[in-house]
């Protein structure tokens, strides 16, 4: 998995691991870019993460009133949640899967709670402009220092021929074989994330939470 000191979380709420038994909880987002021989290249924390959309508190309130309102889904098409839902189980982010799991794309665009899809998704492939989508992966949660974490990340390959620039990353999560959802939606600021040829991004995604 990815690693390093987390910093830079959303109000100011996490600065270092040292500090992690007094700061209050919160989702951190962070990318790394590495070469064909798998040694980093560059290490990027946004500023800012753990954007949650209405499809999210959507799903959340299915939790409690089971599905009682729809969620529109990446397609555009409005559905009802269900307690079901999850993020990797049925293959649902497994390669190639560009709907479910985390998710990559160009726009950088502000974030809106009502946006159901990414502003302009990153294709799977190994054509010019597309990235191969490999399996995402989820760590059982950690206990330390007064809090319980989880991480979950994908690892994207840039076998197209030229350099593939991700400025937005998002969270899908999905019911069955055809309901999906985007959850959240963050910017990665700077003027995006560059992954040259044979360089592989991979996009972490950490929730704390206080024990």
């Amino acid at each position: 998995p990815a690693s390093g000191a987390s910093s830079h979380w959303r109000r100011g709420v996490i600065v270092h691991d040292q500090h992690l038994a007094t700061q209050p909880a919160g989702v951190s987002l962070l990318l790394e870019v590495r070469d064909a021989k798998g040694s980093l290249v560059r290490r990027v924390q946004p500023p800012s993460a753990n954007s949650f959309l209405r499809s999210f508190m959507r799903q959340m309130h299915a939790q409690f009133m089971s599905g009682s309102i729809k969620a529109t889904g990446t397609s555009g098409a409005a559905s009802y949640p269900s307690y079901l839902i999850s993020i990797g189980g049925w293959g649902r982010d497994d390669v190639g899967n560009v709907s479910s799991g985390i998710v990559i794309g160009r726009s950088d665009a502000a974030v809106v709670g009502s946006q159901f899809r990414l502003g302009s998704l990153i294709r799977h492939g190994i054509n010019p402009g597309s990235m191969t989508y490999n399996v995402g992966t989820a760590e059982p949660e950690v206990i330390a220092a007064g809090t319980v974490s989880g991480k979950y990340w994908r690892t994207f390959t840039n076998n197209g021929g030229s350099a593939v620039t991700a400025k937005e990353v998002g969270f899908g999560i999905g019911l069955g074989a055809t309901h999906r959802w985007l959850a959240i939606r963050d910017i990665t600021g700077g003027g995006g994330v560059r992954v040259g040829t044979l360089q592989s991004l991979t996009v972490t995604y950490t929730l704390r939470t206080i024990r």
